[in-house]
Order: C-alpha cells, then sequence, then structure tokens
C-alpha cells in the first residue's frame, strides 16, 4: 500500500505498475480523492505524448480545466491538437441507450489504432460509469464490460483506463464484481499495486458459470496461501537479518514527545545492557547523551529529511557513554511514518584514533596526507600546532602548506615535488622556511611519498611529515655568525692595534701644531724673535688660510677614528670593573628613559611620539653583568628601531616598541620589537658584521649592533637574535644565562 500524496510513489510506483497492469480501478469516498487521482492520471498523459478521454459527470467539465490548470498543463492547446478530449457521461451514453460493451470495445480498438497512427504513444480513458446507477440490467453491462477489454483490449493495445466508482453510489455486488474485474486499485489516493482478487479473462469466461465461480475461488485460495507463506517466509529472513546484523536497529516515532521504542534488535539490547522489554517500555531521550537543543536538531532533521547521517553518544544501563554513528531514515507502516535508525558503536575506532594520535603526537612531527583528486587535505593537530594554527582553522581541501611557502625556497621545493609526482623520484624530503599564522617564517624538514596511484600510473594520494627544526637551524646560523663575528672580531681587534701607534702620532702631532703655531708660550716667542719675524703676524697668516680650521679638522677626524679603534678593541677586550648584580627590567626600563629624551632634528624623529608597551613577566632574577655595557646595547637596539621606523609611513597605526621580559629554564630572554620596515633576509643575516650599515655614508659606523653582539655574546656569554618580516616588524631577542643569575 502506498500513498499517491507522496511525489515519489506517483512518478515510480503509480507509473510503473500503471503500464504493466493497464486497467485500474479508483474507488473513492470524496470527490476530492476522484480529482486529485484523475487529474494526474491525464496531466502525466498529455506531458508523455499520450491522447486522453476524460468522461466527466459529478467531476465537472470547468472542474477538471482548472486542476489541470493548476498542474501546470496549457489544457487550452490540447483541447485544441486533440489530445485531450471532454465528454459528459450522461449526454453520451443516454439513460443507458447508447452503451453497448461489444460496441464500446470496438470503438476503442478502432479510436486507439487511430491515435497511435497519429503519432501517440497510448491512449488513456478516466471516467465513471454512472449511467450503469440504477439501470435496469445496466450494471451487469458494466461489469461484463470491464471483462471483455481485460481480454480482447489491453493485451493488444496501448490502452489505459482508470475506471471510476463512487463507493456510496454502487451496490455491494457490483463493488465487488468491480475489484475482481481490476488487476490493480486506487482506494482514496492509495495504491495497491497487486489485487489478489482479481479475476483473469481466462477464468471468468470459463465453460460454466458454477466451473467459473468455483476456479475463481480456488485461484484466490492459491494466491492467498501463497502470498501469506511469502509473507511468513519474508518475516522469518527479515527477522533474522534484524537480529543478526553487526550495527544496533531502533525503530521509533519521528516525533520527539512520542519517542517510545516500537522495535529493537539483540544488537541494541547487548550494546546498551538492556533487555528488549525494558528498551520497549523506553525512549529515545532515555538513552541519548545529547542536549535537549541537540536533541530538537536531530528529530527536524527527521521530518525534513529521507536519510540522516550523524554521531552522537548514547547511554547504556551501565552509565557508559558510548560513541556511535547512527544512520536514520524515515518509512511509512499502516500510513503512519516512522523512523528506522541503525546505530554502529564507534568505540574501538576511537580508541584506535586516539592511539594513533598519541603514537603521532609522540614524535612531536606534523602528519598530513593530501589527495591529489579530490583536493582533500587531512593533517594532525600537532601538524596545524606547529605553524601557530587550530585544526578548524586550516581548510579541509587544497594543500594549504603550499601557499605558505617562502619565496626563497619556492623553485626548490617545486623541483622536488615534481619530481616526486613523476615517479623520478620515490619521495622527496628537503628544508623550506613556511609562514606561520602570525606572518613569521619557520624552519621545517618536510618529505613526502606517495601512496596511491590511479590505474593510468597517475599519482593520486601523497602522505608526508613536517619537523619544526627552526631551534637546529636558529643555533647553526648563530654558532657560524659567532665564528664569523669572532674572527672578523679578531681581525678588528688586530687592524686596531696596528692603527692605533700612527693614530696617536697624527692626532699628538696636530696638537703640537696648533699649540707651536698659535700658542703663546715663551718658546714659540723667542723662536720668533730669533728669526726676525712677528709672531702674531704669522698668525694672521696662517689664519688667513684657514690653517686652524684645517687643524681642528684633522683633530675631529683622528677623535672619530680613536673611538672606532676603542670599539674595535671592545671586541677582544673583557673586564669585570664593572660588573654587578642588575635586574634587566629595570635596566631596560632606565634605558627607554633615557632614549626618550633623543630628539635630533637631523634624525627626523622623536622618540617621545612613540608607543611603548611592556609585557614583563613577574619574578624577574637579577644576573650579574655589567650594567652600563647591557644598557649600551638595549639603547643601540632602541636608537636603531627609532630611526628606521622613521622612515616608514603609517596608515592605520602609529610607531610602536613592543618591550617583552620573560624567563625560561635556561635564560632570563628580553625582546624589543618594532612595527617598522622590517629588513630582509640578506640584511638579516649581515647586521651584526661591523661596518655594514643600511645608512646613507658618514650617517653611521656600523658598529653599534656589532659591539651590541660582542657585549652579549662575548662578555656575557648570551645570544642575541634578530627576526623581522620586511615591512611589517623587527624584533631583536637577547639571552643572558641564568646561570648568570643571582640567587
Amino acid at each position: 500500500m502506498y500513498d499517491l500524496t507522496e511525489q515519489a510513489t506517483f512518478k515510480y510506483d503509480f507509473k510503473r505498475y500503471m503500464f504493466e497492469k493497464k486497467h485500474i480501478m479508483l474507488l473513492y469516498d470524496a470527490l476530492e480523492d476522484y480529482r486529485y487521482v484523475s487529474s494526474r492520471f491525464i496531466a502525466d498523459g498529455l506531458q508523455t505524448n499520450d491522447c486522453c478521454i476524460m468522461a466527466t459527470d459529478e467531476y465537472s467539465h470547468d472542474q477538471v480545466l482548472k486542476d489541470l490548470r493548476q498542474l501546470g498543463i496549457n489544457h487550452e492547446k490540447h483541447l485544441e491538437d486533440g489530445s485531450l478530449i471532454l465528454i459528459n457521461v450522461q449526454e453520451h451514453y443516454s439513460a443507458g441507450k447508447g452503451f453497448d460493451p461489444e460496441e464500446t470495445l470496438t470503438g476503442w480498438q478502432e479510436f486507439t489504432t487511430q491515435s497511435i497512427n497519429k503519432g501517440y504513444d497510448n491512449v488513456r480513458a478516466v471516467g465513471e460509469a454512472t449511467f450503469a446507477i440504477g439501470g435496469e440490467g445496466l450494471d451487469k453491462k458494466l461489469i461484463y464490460y470491464e471483462n471483455i477489454i481485460n481480454e480482447k483490449l489491453f493485451p493488444h493495445y496501448p490502452f489505459m483506463s482508470l475506471c471510476v466508482y463512487n463507493k456510496n453510489s454502487y451496490s455491494n455486488d457490483v463493488l465487488k464484481a468491480a475489484i475482481q474485474s481490476h488487476p490493480m486499485m486506487v482506494y482514496g489516493t492509495e495504491v495497491y499495486k497487486h489485487n489478489i482478487y482479481f479475476v483473469p479473462p481466462g477464468i471468468y469466461f470459463g465453460e460454466s458459470e458454477d466451473k467459473s465461480e468455483i476456479d475463481r475461488l480456488l485461484t484466490n485460495v492459491k494466491t492467498n496461501n501463497s502470498l501469506v507463506q511469502h509473507i511468513v517466509k519474508h518475516e522469518e529472513k527479515i527477522s533474522t537479518i534484524f537480529n543478526n546484523a553487526n550495527d544496533a536497529f531502533f525503530i521509533h516515532s519521528p516525533i520527539l514527545e512520542e519517542c517510545g521504542f516500537i522495535e529493537v534488535n539483540d544488537v541494541a539490547c547487548e550494546m546498551l545492557g538492556y533487555s528488549r522489554s525494558e528498551l520497549l517500555q523506553m525512549k529515545v531521550t532515555d538513552i541519548s547523551a545529547n542536549t535537549d537543543k541537540e536533541l530538537e536538531i536531530q528529530f527536524e532533521a527527521f521530518a525534513n529529511r529521507k536519510q540522516y547521517l550523524f554521531e552522537t553518544e548514547v547511554i547504556s544501563k551501565q552509565g557508559h557513554f558510548i560513541p556511535v554513528e547512527i544512520s536514520s531514515s524515515t518509512f511509512k507502516l499502516d500510513n503512519k511514518t516512522l523512523v528506522f535508525s541503525a546505530a554502529r558503536d564507534l568505540s574501538a575506532q576511537k580508541k584506535a584514533e586516539v592511539d594513533y594520535k598519541t603514537a603521532i603526537n609522540a614524535t612531536d612531527d606534523g602528519i598530513w596526507d593530501y589527495n591529489l583528486h579530490t583536493g582533500e587535505f587531512k593533517y594532525s593537530e600537532r601538524w596545524a600546532e606547529m605553524l601557530g594554527y587550530k585544526q578548524r582553522e586550516v581548510p579541509a581541501f587544497g594543500c594549504f602548506f603550499d601557499n605558505n611557502i617562502h619565496p626563497a625556497d619556492r623553485e626548490k621545493f617545486d623541483t622536488a615535488f615534481k619530481d616526486c609526482l613523476s615517479g623520478k623520484e620515490d619521495k622527496y624530503e628537503l628544508e623550506i622556511r613556511l609562514k606561520t599564522k602570525d606572518g613569521s617564517y619557520k624552519w621545517i624538514y618536510t618529505r613526502g611519498r606517495i601512496i596511491e596511484w590511479d590505474k593510468s600510473g597517475q599519482a593520486v594520494r601523497i602522505l608526508g611529515a613536517h619537523t619544526d627544526i627552526t631551534t637546529r637551524v636558529s643555533m647553526e646560523q648563530a654558532m657560524v655568525q659567532t665564528e664569523k663575528m669572532m674572527s672578523i672580531g679578531g681581525l678588528a681587534a688586530g687592524m686596531a692595534h696596528e692603527i692605533n701607534n700612527p693614530l696617536a702620532g697624527i692626532l699628538g702631532h696636530a696638537q703640537n701644531l696648533k699649540k707651536r703655531l698659535f700658542g703663546t708660550m715663551p718658546a714659540n716667542l723667542k723662536c720668533a724673535e730669533e728669526c726676525d719675524v712677528s709672531l702674531d703676524k704669522i698668525q694672521n697668516y696662517l689664519t688667513g688660510r684657514d690653517i686652524p680650521k684645517m687643524l681642528q679638522g684633522i683633530q675631529e677626524s683622528g677623535n672619530r677614528a680613536a673611538k672606532i679603534v676603542s670599539n674595535m678593541l671592545s671586541f677582544s677586550r673583557k673586564s669585570d670593573k664593572q660588573y654587578g648584580c642588575y635586574n634587566l627590567v629595570d635596566l631596560l626600563d632606565n634605558t627607554l628613559d633615557l632614549a626618550s629624551n633623543d630628539y635630533n632634528l637631523e634624525k627626523h624623529y622623536d622618540f617621545r611620539k612613540i608607543k611603548i608597551i611592556r609585557d614583563y613577566e613577574t619574578d624577574i632574577p637579577d644576573i650579574y653583568c655589567d650594567g652600563n655595557e647591557i644598557q649600551q646595547v638595549f639603547l643601540n637596539l632602541l636608537k636603531n628601531g627609532a630611526e628606521a621606523m622613521s622612515g616608514k609611513k603609517y596608515a592605520n597605526e602609529s610607531p610602536q616598541f613592543t618591550c617583552r621580559a620573560k624567563k625560561d629554564s635556561e635564560a632570563v630572554v628580553i625582546e624589543i620589537e618594532d612595527n617598522g620596515p622590517g629588513m630582509d633576509d640578506e640584511t638579516r643575516a649581515r647586521i651584526f658584521e661591523p661596518f655594514y650599515t643600511t645608512k646613507e655614508v658618514g650617517k653611521g659606523t656600523g658598529l653599534g649592533l656589532s659591539v651590541s653582539y660582542f657585549i652579549i655574546t662575548s662578555h656575557h656569554n648570551g645570544i642575541i637574535e634578530v627576526e623581522s618580516t620586511p615591512g611589517e616588524w623587527t624584533r631583536f631577542t637577547t639571552r643572558i644565562p641564568l646561570e648568570r643569575a643571582v640567587r
């Protein structure tokens, strides 16, 4: 039994069996059911190149056209071209005088032949034989007609008929005979595809009426018995499948307030620890671990979807929470909508997933799996965490890290990846830089291998792993930089010693020249008198020729060179004369106060207008260090940052320093970060080299950061590093070992 109001029922079941059975009885109580079924029967025919004839009576001419119009049928077109023919039953059969079964049969045969010749696929006829109601002998003619067309019309002609009977207008004998003459029935809007009471024409037109009646009864008995046996076997088979399945089965109402279990299988009882009788007294809400809101959403899905798949948890009799995957679908039983749910226990799968994640996380590697055909990208939690993301923040499609490779590493990665995909190499592995969520880059050791190919040999899936090697690379770079700086420092110190002696001579002689030419010492006056010259006139001449300015220039240049030599010599000297116990936070704050007084029109910046953000941890221990030298380092970093920020144009922000102080298990860490123009990799790699500067000639010696580097690394056994993103920020990090902490 199927409800024709379900669109799928009419489209698939009714239409399919309509073409097979051809002769259909529509039994109705309400005119609305007559109109609903017959209008759709005719509309479907007009949409599929059939010629349709509708006999109107109680279902009037105007009502037919109205219903067809609501179904999207252009009835005027079909009436005009003859594909739709409407006749009035009473007028056509004129109180029954015009009805003759044999003539009517012949008429349908001829009409069908003509229609097929005109290009139609089938002929469809709909109507109710109201002319036979109350007419003497007409009911017998009608039943004879219903049976003779079973024998001589439907098997041989593309003809279908929907014969309409009002249940309240015909006698029981007529209705019984009519039911026996139709292989398919519709009652109201419910479809009965197999009419077990149908009497085939071969039996109906048997040798004698008594024998035919007995044969019909025997046939019905056999048919019913066969159907019952089939149903019993079918039920036994269904019961066996139902109770021996691997999943837990539940049947319940789709209405949350009425969600009691109607049936459950043995697996459901075993999973939850209840007996069948106990579960049949319970509701879905009794075993669900979901909130009321989540249950409302699930039951709304039952009402709006044919099928619904979701994961949840159910609660066993012992109070255990069991993870399950539930596949639910709605179906109809005795015209009542129910929900069939199959629950699969995911406990073992979830445990395996946890074990797998534990094993993966234990390696500290990030695992990824990329499907080249679908674009699906899977990854472990550690993989996302490595780049500063949470799992939900990384797209599930597209090779995410492919778009975040450092431009300098792009070519070597593409080459290695393509060689792997083409089969030239069975795997790839290399070290690259990947952009993190905050815009900085991390060094990653990446490797991958093809694990799946299609039939043509093309790569389908590639599995890989990432290892964060930023610390290792930074240490290697620091070691190289330290060795390089030590070498340069030794060279610089040696050069400084060599330069120092002649420089001292230059400055000494310049001083002596100034004294002997422009001083009024007795020796000067005596020598001038002995030479018979005027000392005043000699001095006037020298002044006129700008000799004093020249001597002053020699002295200033010499002093500047002497300062450079002094800085160079500091590379190789250590002194404990000013060492003491200092708190680096206090030193940094003192330096910020000192720097705030730095305003120079030539430098085009005012330190007081730079925003300072302090982010200090508490309980930072004192460190045994040279306070003056540490402040010199901080001041160099702050002045360099201020000068750099003065050259950047800000749109939605202003110059800003972020100063951080923290400690880890090994060191006290000070970070000074600016939001200036940043620096590229080449500049970052050379920033601590002596005499390296990005400033114009004459505006910097290139020794400030070099001196800072040696103060931290050589004098305090610490580390100073720089990180930067061009156009965005630069961060200098100094680390002073805790072994120098004052305890």
